[in-house]
């Protein structure tokens, strides 16, 4: 499972991706609602912030292995103005996200009833799938 915001001039949206065998599909979407609804219920531990920043400060290099990857990074930096020593910035600027603000943004952002579900592949309907209305 996976799941990235897309970051644009608006909210952008939440994408969460999930292969999973067409039997565990329900199993998979209720899943993904209870996550959500825990996190704008009860908010993150201090430490589910503090590995997700780890992670996003330590994957910035690989983020910028290829020249296409370079290219949109600065591409993204100019569109926003984050100036061009935005990667050498980035660590200090996560750092500088508290937990009230994560868990804040996760209540303002965060609606399961407005999530639209995509399924690709066999899949039958059990009735039992609470997200969104497409598929």
């Amino acid at each position: 499972m996976s799941s990235a915001l897309d970051a644009n001039v608006g909210e952008g949206p939440l994408a969460i991706r999930a292969g999973v065998s067409p039997a565990n599909v329900d199993r998979a979407i209720a899943s993904v609602e209870q996550e959500i609804t825990a996190i704008v219920t009860d908010g993150i531990a201090q430490k589910e912030l503090d590995d997700s920043r780890r992670y996003l400060v330590g994957s910035i290099p690989r983020a910028l292995e290829t020249n296409a990857a370079i290219a949109n990074f600065l591409q993204t930096a100019q569109f926003f103005d984050l100036g061009l020593d935005y990667d050498a910035r980035l660590p200090d600027l996560l750092g500088a996200v508290t937990l009230d603000e994560a868990n804040a943004a996760a209540r303002r952002l965060l609606d399961v009833d407005c999530a639209t579900m995509v399924i690709a592949g066999p899949y039958s309907d059990g009735g039992q799938s609470g997200l969104g209305a497409g598929g």
